[in-house]
C-alpha cells in the first residue's frame, strides 16, 4: 500500500482522514434516522454519541487522537480536525441558532468550545480516565449541550 503514497506522511494523512470520515459519515447517517422536529437538539446530540463510541475505538483514539497530532504536527491536526469535525458541530450550532436556543452570535464561539469538549472527551475515554464510559460522558455533555442559550 505505501508504494501507492509519496511519503509515509501521505499514506497517514489517508487512514487519518478515512478514519474521521467514515466515523462523521456513521454520525450524520443515525443523526439523520431521527426527527429533530420536537427536539431541536437530539439530532446533534446522536451524532456526537457517535463520536463518543469511536473515540473509545482503540485504533480511532490511536491513529486519530493519539498519534494524529505527533504525525501531523499540532497545528496540522488542528487544521484538519477543524475542517472535518467543526464544520459538523458548527452545522449543529447554526440550526440551534435557526431554531431560537441559541444566540446567533454565539455560534462561532460554541463551535469551538463544543468541539474541543468532544476531542477531550474523546481523549478521556480512549485512556479510560477514571473509568469513564460513553454513556457517562454522553449524559454529561448532553445536559451541557441543552444548557447553552
Amino acid at each position: 500500500m505505501f508504494h501507492h503514497f509519496p511519503s509515509k506522511l501521505d499514506l497517514f494523512r489517508e487512514v487519518w482522514t478515512d478514519l474521521q470520515t467514515r466515523m462523521g459519515e456513521e454520525a450524520l447517517s443515525e443523526a439523520r434516522k431521527i426527527s429533530g422536529e420536537q427536539d431541536p437538539y437530539i439530532q446533534f446530540l446522536t451524532g456526537a454519541r457517535v463520536y463518543l463510541k469511536w473515540a473509545a475505538r482503540p485504533e480511532y483514539f490511536k491513529i486519530v487522537l493519539y498519534e494524529g497530532p505527533v504525525v501531523l504536527g499540532l497545528q496540522g491536526w488542528y487544521e484538519s480536525n477543524r475542517n472535518l469535525g467543526q464544520s459538523s458541530v458548527r452545522q449543529a450550532m447554526e440550526a440551534l441558532a435557526e431554531r431560537g436556543r441559541i444566540a446567533p452570535s454565539r455560534v462561532n464561539s460554541y463551535s469551538v468550545l463544543v468541539q474541543s469538549a468532544l476531542n477531550g472527551a474523546g481523549f478521556a475515554l480512549a485512556e479510560g480516565v477514571d473509568g469513564l464510559t460513553p454513556d457517562e460522558v454522553y449524559e454529561a455533555f448532553e445536559i451541557m449541550i441543552r444548557s447553552l442559550h
